[in-house]
């Protein structure tokens, strides 16, 4: 079985982590916005996002 994994451009140099996830996200038909992502995973331009915080994301949904 293939999964149908949506592909979402990544909006900001620094927020590949939060598009990824968005696209895993959309991949479970879960539909959230790379905004939002950021804002609850805590990626910022300066340290962009830290692997551990997308355990937050996947206990979330």
């Amino acid at each position: 079985m293939m999964v149908q994994i949506p592909y979402y451009e990544q909006e900001t140099n620094y927020t590949c982590g939060p598009a990824c996830m968005r696209m895993v996200l959309g991949s479970l038909g879960i539909k959230k916005s790379e905004k939002q992502i950021t804002k609850l995973i805590g990626t910022n331009k300066i340290r962009g996002t830290n692997h551990r915080d997308f355990l937050s994301v996947v206990e979330k949904y």
